[in-house]
């Protein structure tokens, strides 16, 4: 009973990181949208609106969806304490753990401190961390299938901010 409480904990803490995370992208992105519009490598930016302003609008639509989409997973998870459940979780905790590293990475890479950096250190790695934690003292899974969860949380990872981004795009062009 005791694991099953924790595991709701859990699930209700998904979509509050997520939030504060993604607050705190939106407004350090707000501030930083035209310094990080130069350091976009000339490639990427084709892909890009010229100008930071509309940069900054459509991440906002996209952040947006970055922080339904936990949500409506949390709103599936809450109270449905099952193995397969604990694995879509920890593949979440993975995913958190691979958008926490993007943010580490590109604070380095721009120099200064990116979006979702400090709440990918405060929260999000926490979080993770505690999930992971908590599928191990629950759960007997083998390395092998945490490996391979942790590779489907990349593809996890690539699919949802593909898809905030392409659905923000496209809301954005509306108006």
């Amino acid at each position: 009973m005791a694991a099953k409480r924790v595991y709701n904990l859990l699930v209700l803490l998904l979509p509050i990181v997520y939030f504060f995370h993604n607050l705190e992208e939106w407004l350090v992105f707000r501030v930083k949208a035209s310094d990080i519009h130069l350091l976009i490598p000339k490639h990427l930016s084709s892909f890009l609106p010229n100008n930071p302003n509309e940069l900054y609008s459509i991440f906002g639509i996209a952040v947006i969806f970055a922080t339904l989409m936990p949500t409506i997973i949390a709103f599936y998870l809450w109270g449905k304490f099952t193995a397969f459940n604990a694995k879509m979780l920890i593949i979440l905790a993975f995913t958190t753990l691979v958008n926490s590293l993007s943010h580490i990475t590109s604070s380095f890479v721009f120099g200064f401190i990116s979006p979702g950096l400090i709440t990918a250190l405060l929260f999000c790695i926490p979080y993770a961390v505690g999930v992971i934690i908590f599928d191990v003292k629950c759960f007997s899974i083998g390395i092998k299938q945490y490996f391979l969860l942790g590779i489907a949380s990349i593809g996890v990872y690539l699919f949802a901010v593909a898809i905030s981004w392409f659905l923000a795009v496209g809301i954005y062009s509306l108006f």
